[in-house]
């Protein structure tokens, strides 16, 4: 259970971040992802629920309500990686962290 939530707190900072516009990045270089306000909710009571440290929940927190990059994912998933005892983070590159859009994508159920 606390593997789904964390994974779930990666889906979700990735639709937050993806609906945000930041001044480096150009209008259309980030394709918006949806979040349901009841997934988030769940993920959080999940979270809270499993987690044995504040570190997952705190960094979602921190991409949900204050000013941030795209590069604050490596943060999420450090504290997701720490908290699933997987080691340290394996991805550093803050420049291309973020997936923001590719030119093979597909709507799902499309």
């Amino acid at each position: 259970m606390k593997k789904a939530a964390c994974l779930k707190a990666l889906n979700i900072a990735n639709a937050v971040l993806s609906n945000y516009t930041y001044p480096k990045i150009k209008p259309g270089d980030i394709t918006p992802q949806s979040e349901s306000i009841e997934d988030i909710r769940a993920c959080f009571n999940e979270l809270a629920c499993t987690c044995d440290k504040p570190d997952v929940i705190n960094a979602l927190k921190r991409i949900m309500f204050e000013p941030v990059t795209p590069a604050e994912i490596l943060v999420l998933r450090g504290a997701v990686r720490k908290e699933l005892k997987l080691g340290g983070p394996i991805d550093t590159d803050g420049e291309r962290a973020f997936i923001g859009k590719v030119n093979c994508g597909k709507s799902i159920g499309a």
